[in-house]
C-alpha cells in the first residue's frame, strides 16, 4: 500500500508529459504547415494586371549573353552588349531613338526581387508597381519623356529604359522575357 501513492504520481507524470507531447506535435505541425504555405511560389497573376503578360513570358534558358539579348528584336538593332549573364547591360535603336537595357540573373527569386526594389526606391514616386510576388515590377511613365519598366521574374531582372512609353512599348513587344 505504500507503493499506490508513487504509482498515482507516476501515472500523473506520464499523462502530463503524453499531453504535453502531443501539444508540442501538434505545435510543429502548425508551424511548419505555415512556413511550407509561405514558401509556396505565388501563382503567375493574369495578363491583364501586369504590364506586357511578363508573367506569361517564358525565362530565359540560355548561358549566353548573346542569345539573351540579340543583335536584332523587330525593327530594333543591338549597338552594344556588355556583362554577363550575372549583370548585363545593352543598347538597342530603331535607327532614332536608343532603348537601354540592363539587368542580371540572380541566385534567387528573392534577390532578383530584392534589386527591383532597390531600383524602386530610387526611382522616386513611380505609376504602376507590384514588389515582392513573382513577377515584381515597376512601370514608370509620363505624358511626354522618358519610360521605365523594371521587373523581375523568377531569377531574372531586367531594366529598360525607352525615351517615350510607346517606344517602350513597341520594344516590349518585341523582347520575348
Amino acid at each position: 500500500m505504500a507503493g499506490q501513492p508513487d504509482d498515482d504520481r507516476t501515472r500523473i507524470i506520464l499523462g502530463f508529459a503524453a499531453v504535453s507531447a502531443i501539444f508540442v506535435i501538434i505545435i510543429m505541425i502548425i508551424l511548419l504547415v505555415g512556413l511550407v504555405g509561405s514558401r509556396v511560389i505565388q501563382p503567375a497573376q493574369p495578363a491583364s494586371t501586369n504590364p506586357y503578360g511578363v508573367a506569361q513570358r517564358p525565362l530565359p534558358s540560355t548561358s549566353q549573353l548573346a542569345e539573351l539579348l540579340p543583335d536584332k528584336l523587330g525593327s530594333f538593332k543591338r549597338t552594344s552588349l556588355s556583362g554577363s549573364l550575372a549583370d548585363f547591360s545593352a543598347t538597342y535603336t530603331d535607327g532614332k531613338d536608343v532603348v537601354t537595357i540592363q539587368g542580371s540573373q540572380a541566385v534567387s527569386t528573392r534577390a532578383a526581387q530584392a534589386s527591383l526594389s532597390m531600383t524602386a526606391s530610387s526611382m522616386g514616386s513611380s505609376g504602376y508597381q507590384q514588389l515582392n510576388a513573382d513577377p515584381s515590377f515597376v512601370l514608370q511613365t509620363r505624358e511626354k519623356g522618358p519610360a521605365r519598366f523594371v521587373w523581375s521574374h523568377s531569377r531574372w531582372y531586367f531594366d529598360v529604359t525607352a525615351p517615350s512609353k510607346a517606344l517602350l512599348d513597341a520594344f516590349m513587344q518585341e523582347f520575348k522575357y
